[in-house]
C-alpha cells in the first residue's frame, strides 16, 4: 500500500482495524468507523461471548453526543461507505 502511496489513514486501517481495542486517535477515524462496522457484521453471526461490548471499545466512546441506537448505527455505516466509495472513485479516474 505504501508503494502504490495510499493515504495514512488507509494504511492504520490495513494494520489496525482488526484490533477491537485500536485507540491511535482521540477524534474519530476511518480506523474506528472500520472496526465499529466489523463489529456489527459479527453481531449475530458469533457467538456474543466472544465479542467485546460495544461500550468497551475506544471508536465507540468517540462517538460523542451520539448514541448507539440502530438507527444511528445505520447511519454510521452509510456515512463510512459514502467515504469508502469516495476513495474509491479517487483510485479508479
Amino acid at each position: 500500500m505504501k508503494e502504490w502511496d495510499f493515504a495514512e489513514e488507509f494504511l492504520d486501517v490495513a494494520l489496525s482495524s482488526s484490533d477491537w481495542y485500536q485507540n491511535s486517535a482521540e477524534k474519530l477515524t476511518l480506523t474506528d468507523i472500520v472496526v465499529l462496522s466489523r463489529l456489527h457484521a459479527q453481531i449475530g453471526k458469533t457467538a456474543s461471548a466472544e465479542l467485546p461490548a460495544i461500550t468497551a471499545i475506544p471508536a465507540a466512546s468517540k462517538l460523542k453526543n451520539f448514541s448507539l441506537s440502530p438507527e444511528n448505527t445505520l447511519a454510521i455505516l452509510h456515512d463510512a461507505k459514502a467515504k469508502i466509495h469516495e476513495a474509491l472513485s479517487i483510485f479508479s479516474n
